[in-house]
């Protein structure tokens, strides 16, 4: 099975100290290496994860991936690169980040993840993901709850209102679950983790346990 290359974590540090195109273009080629070394990890774990769920079915694993370079047009922040290495593995595709609930991989120092679920969903979504939960909320919980989940996660997480949405009461019996703006589920991974050679099966037991809560939320979308 494809590791994830062993300069990765090298270069992202060099990267956060260096983040100028001169330097970028001097290290372009070890760049390239560590993405076909993340796409071919992508590509070895990827037919275990369709075996379990089809819905992510015929991804192009190479637009899977996000561009290095940062969208600087309206951040006061100029630094040309993300110093990170990442994808989203979603049904219809990377654009539809904000629109269905996949699988993501970020890997930077100090700061590798794999997560799942909404982030910031647009209001259609978060008001039908909300409306969902209303109705089956003893499912949700015993999928935020279930043993492998928390093994995996801890619990769910997100940004949440102070009050109580629009159409719900704040004395709700499920307000602790209708007052989150995003629902994310988040297992932080250490450098060491990553890059051991059995980092594929264990990127695929994450997955595994993230599947109910994406069903769940993409449930919610039709």
């Amino acid at each position: 099975m494809a590791t994830i290359h062993p300069d990765t974590y090298s270069f992202l540090k060099e990267l956060n100290k260096n983040n100028n195109r001169d330097w970028f273009n001097t290290n372009r080629s070890r760049y390239l290496e560590i993405r076909e070394g993340f796409i071919g990890f992508l590509e070895d774990i990827y037919p275990e994860l369709v075996a379990f769920d089809q819905e992510v079915q015929g991804a192009d694993l190479r637009k899977s991936v996000f561009r290095i370079n940062r969208d600087i047009r309206f951040s006061d922040d100029k630094s040309p690169y993300k110093t990170s290495v990442a994808a989203a593995i979603i049904a219809g595709g990377r654009r539809k980040f904000s629109e269905y609930s996949g699988y993501y991989i970020h890997l930077e120092n100090g700061d590798s993840l794999i997560a799942g679920g909404a982030y910031m969903p647009p209001s259609p979504w978060i008001s039908s993901i909300r409306a969902k939960i209303d109705r089956e909320s003893s499912r949700f919980r015993s999928i935020i709850e279930a043993p492998d989940f928390v093994k995996n996660f801890g619990s769910i997480e997100g940004e949440k209102l102070k009050g109580a949405p629009r159409g719900f009461k704040a004395d709700d019996p499920n307000i602790d679950l209708l007052r989150f703006k995003s629902f994310l589920a988040v297992r932080n991974l250490s450098e060491k983790e990553v890059l051991d050679r059995n980092f594929g099966s264990l990127f695929i037991e994450t997955a595994r346990a993230l599947k109910p809560l994406n069903d769940f939320l993409n449930e919610a979308t039709l």
